[in-house]
């Protein structure tokens, strides 16, 4: 049992990590990344009924560039034509998003979610092992 609670508890350490990760890279294009605006060119739809948003915009520095958004939906929350907000890395501006609470949070919450679920799962084995080996008694 001890081997299943390790094992809860680390990859609830991991999905926090990568929480963390996805949240302080979204802080970071807040505070020091460039801001333009963007076209939705299309929506791409995925093969488990997400649309992505195929985006085209200018970065300060000149060249245009054009991606898919990190976050699709169903329904989308986009539609082709649409103007919408971006934030860039300036150092590096292919690193991008659209400037909208699903594309900066959600993969931060959703992981977080997960690793609340992982240590919530890890607490209530050791609880039941716990109360387990309480009711056996100790072996002789």
């Amino acid at each position: 049992m001890f081997k299943v609670i390790l094992l809860l508890s680390s990859l609830s350490i991991v999905f926090y990590a990568v929480a963390v990760t996805f949240y302080f890279q979204s802080q970071r294009l807040l505070k020091e990344g460039g801001t333009t605006s963007g076209t939705v060119l299309r929506l791409e739809a995925s093969g488990k009924g997400a649309s992505y948003p195929i985006v085209r915009f200018r970065p300060d520095n000149g060249e245009a560039i054009e991606g898919r958004g990190k976050v699709g939906s169903s329904p989308p929350e986009f539609k082709t034509g649409d103007t919408v907000p971006i934030l860039y890395d300036k150092g590096d501006p292919k690193n991008w998003t659209i400037n909208s609470w699903l594309n900066l949070y959600f993969l931060p919450v959703l992981f977080f979610a997960f690793g609340s679920g992982l240590t919530i799962a890890s607490f209530i084995t050791l609880i039941v092992d716990v109360k387990r080996k309480r009711k056996t008694g100790p072996i002789q």
